[in-house]
């Protein structure tokens, strides 16, 4: 599972969701369930809880930005710099896990323009194929 690309706000609902599961099926132990008071602490780890807390409650840089549609945040973290052009959005979709026609709409959806002709021959391929724009991609998700 790639964590590392879900938004904070995502992970929070799924965290929500996951506790709530455990409540109603009664496995929630521990300090999860609220037998230790805070106040029972020691000062020493009281005072390592609130820097470590201090430290990590960051607030985000601008709450009404948008995040990245699905399709492109999981581009932004497949795509090479090295690689520019046209490629085949089969290749693509596959490459994110994802069926070619649904990529093909998704990037539709986040306003990344197809090229011109959208169907080429391409990698020395006997019939047009459905192609993407690398760098339409990586300009679409640098403007978001």
């Amino acid at each position: 599972m790639r964590t590392h690309l879900l938004h904070i706000t995502a992970i929070r609902a799924a965290c929500k969701r996951g506790r709530a599961q455990r409540e109603l099926a009664g496995t929630l132990t521990s300090d999860a369930t609220g037998q230790r008071e805070l106040a029972t602490l020691d000062t020493i780890t009281t005072a390592r809880l609130a820097s470590a807390v201090d430290a990590t409650t960051t607030e985000p840089a601008d709450p009404t930005a948008a995040e990245l549609p699905e399709v492109l945040a999981l581009l932004a973290g497949e795509l090479t710099d090295d690689e520019h052009g046209l490629v085949a959005t089969a290749e693509m979709a596959a490459r994110i896990g994802w069926q070619a026609k649904l990529f093909g709409e998704a990037l539709r959806r986040a306003s990344v323009n197809p090229p011109t002709p959208p169907r080429q021959r391409i990698e020395g391929s006997t019939n047009p194929v459905s192609v993407t724009d690398l760098d339409t991609v990586r300009t679409t998700i640098t403007e978001r």
